[in-house]
């Protein structure tokens, strides 16, 4: 019986001494804890006052400085997050939703809430916005600048066949892609569907148009993206423009790697999930100085960010914008951005070539992200139907 209440005795000791012993361990370096990933805000050491300690805010801020410092923190996370991914599939993180499809596919659920047709605008609200995007076509093609619309292709939309039972796919509704294409079809408004040429390419392309545990496409698909885009501006300039390829694949560049693991990233997972191998392009642009460079301002999501990574953005374009969510405008991948209410946004649509507004399967429902309403309101003659002020 003595020796049962020392071994309870030890054994609580060594509970109480566990954190403590594990900050030692951190001190001397013998083990330095990986970050986690996705948006993090750690809570700073509380400052001991009278009144914080009174009124009971103290004792509250300690608690969480003391359980995001608790040692092993980040590794104990990841545990964590690999008994519920491996265990009950699930995976949802602080800052992002993760799906988990068939064969571990990863997913996004706004993709697949798009594919569904759960998020649908309703043919009013489009209604409204086409009119929207058919005036700015009109205007913008006075000046000779082309507006282009762009169907950035969604993973739900090309892989249905790995999302879960559960969705009920074979019931899926009329969707905001489904209807925005057959009405731009008949409205004549300038676009092209990579959602649509994805899904067709899937089954024959050469590499993955995919990676299984990214939110992205692949890189591969980025150039041939862009590719069909430049083929479509000469076609509506009449001019050739510069000629780019694909001279070889690697997987040496880290910010190209990171787009195939962002979904799987996210989860914070103590192993990587078995995947398919995702080469990536070294791309090369023959020199041509007679070639045609169009000045493009881009208004889209994180689905044209890669194409600065690949160069394409600086090396093709003579003067190229990326008016983030159209919210923050970036002229190249090192520069800072700059706050889209801070420019003269009509001076710089008019000293462009073509406005191409591009959307991820996720972001269909809110298409041009306020670009479609502001740049309407700023021509006198639309502001005065609805007495409202110059936005900008």
């Amino acid at each position: 019986m003595v020796e049962l209440k020392k071994t309870i005795f030890v054994t609580i000791c060594l509970i109480l001494l566990l954190p403590a012993g594990i900050r030692l361990v951190q001190f001397l370096g013998y083990y330095q804890p990986s970050p986690l990933n996705g948006a993090f805000i750690h809570p700073p050491k509380p400052a001991l006052t009278l009144k914080s300690f009174s009124d009971g805010k103290f004792q509250d801020k300690w608690m969480s400085y003391t359980e995001d410092n608790i040692g092993f923190h980040n590794l104990l996370i990841r545990l964590i997050s690999q008994v519920n991914y491996s265990l009950f599939s699930m995976c949802v993180t602080r800052d992002i939703d993760v799906t988990i499809g068939k064969d571990n596919f990863l997913y996004d659920p706004y993709d697949i809430r798009e594919y569904l047709g759960n998020n649908f605008m309703g043919k009013k609200y489009w209604e409204k916005e086409i009119q929207r995007i058919k005036f700015i076509q009109r205007k913008l093609l006075k000046r000779n600048i082309n507006l282009l619309v762009v169907f950035a292709p969604g993973k739900a939309n090309v892989f249905p066949e790995y999302i879960p039972d559960r969705f009920h796919i074979e019931q899926k509704k009329l969707s905001n892609y489904k209807y925005l294409v057959q009405r731009f079809t008949e409205e004549e408004v300038n676009f092209i569907d990579f959602n649509n040429l994805f899904r067709m390419m899937k089954d024959t392309a050469s590499y993955p148009l995919y990676p299984k545990c990214g939110l992205h496409w692949s890189n591969t698909g980025v150039v041939f993206a862009m590719d069909s885009l430049v083929h479509y501006m000469e076609r509506k300039k009449g001019k050739k423009m510069m000629n780019f390829s694909i001279a070889g694949m690697n997987n040496t560049n880290p910010d190209l790697l990171a787009y195939d693991v962002d979904a799987q990233d996210y989860l914070n997972l103590l192993f990587a999930i078995p995947a398919y191998e995702m080469p990536h392009p070294e791309m090369h642009f023959q020199p041509d100085t007679t070639a045609y460079m169009p000045k493009v301002i881009f208004i889209s999501d994180s689905y044209y960010w890669q194409s600065f990574l690949l160069a394409i953005h600086e090396k093709v374009f003579k003067q190229a914008r990326f008016w983030y969510y159209f919210n923050i405008a970036y002229t190249a991948r090192i520069a800072p951005g700059v706050e889209i209410a801070k420019i003269d946004t009509l001076n710089e649509i008019y000293n462009s070539d073509f406005v191409v507004i591009m959307a991820s399967e996720a972001n269909y429902y809110r298409l041009g992200y306020g670009f479609l309403k502001k740049f309407k309101l700023l021509f006198p003659e639309e502001r005065s139907k609805t007495n409202k002020p110059l936005p900008l």
